[in-house]
């Protein structure tokens, strides 16, 4: 579509108007059910009864979790050595910073 082309950008837009009114109407006949309380969508759905626990035998019994801290020790991290770019930048900003202070006195 032409930049400079008002009467095609005018029907392009009451194309586009008329589309969104279109969806607009048909919009509670597709997506209203997701304005329903969901107690009332799932109101009518019988609920299972909960089973009843067995009592497993011994060998079947899932034992207790053992907390991770008895088998693992974690510990700090060393600190992390200073790179050459590092070195370097702090070097430069040093005297960077020396030569401001002297100028500027």
């Amino acid at each position: 579509m032409d930049p400079g082309d008002f009467v095609a950008q005018d029907k392009y837009w009451k194309n586009q108007i008329e589309k969104e009114q279109d969806a607009a109407k048909r919009w509670a006949e597709r997506w209203g059910f997701l304005k329903i309380p969901l107690e009332e969508l799932i109101g009518d759905e019988k609920k299972e009864d909960a089973k009843p626990k067995l009592q497993l035998p011994d060998h079947l019994q899932i034992r207790p979790v053992t907390p991770v801290e008895k088998y693992i020790k974690v510990l700090p991290s060393p600190p992390v050595p200073q790179t050459t770019q590092g070195f370097i930048e702090i070097n430069t900003n040093r005297k960077l910073h020396r030569f401001f202070i002297l100028t500027n006195e």
